[in-house]
């Protein structure tokens, strides 16, 4: 077991020896031949399990995707933008303890970003 430390990513490498449980393609087990509780912090994230022509498995994680919508207006109680996919997104949210009339507050917005466009 040997654990190697690359500075340049600014990660950390971990190497472990054991046996990998997958069940019905839905959970994914591996343990370790000697555990030792605490040696990695857990995480959530998506990704891609599979094995690999020589038996081994390899998981690839994958980044989160962000917006890559650009913001064509503010507005009070939202934005406008328009969307990587060639789309106009309007997102409005109204609290309930604001104590506005909530459908008058969102019928102004609504027209605000109508005439922006």
């Amino acid at each position: 077991m040997a654990k190697q430390i690359n500075m340049n990513l600014n990660a950390t490498h971990i190497e472990l020896s054991g046996t990998a449980f997958l069940d019905d393609n839905k959970y994914f087990l591996f343990s370790p031949d000697y555990p030792v509780p605490g040696k990695l912090s857990s995480f959530r994230r998506h990704g891609i399990i599979q094995q690999m022509s020589d038996g081994t498995i390899d998981c690839v994680l994958q980044k989160a995707k962000h917006s890559k919508s650009v913001k064509i207006k503010k507005l009070r109680h939202g934005s406008l933008s328009a969307t990587s996919d060639q789309a106009i997104l309007l997102y409005l949210k109204v609290y309930k303890k604001e104590g506005v009339d909530i459908a008058e507050a969102l019928r102004q917005d609504a027209i605000e970003a109508i005439e922006s466009l």
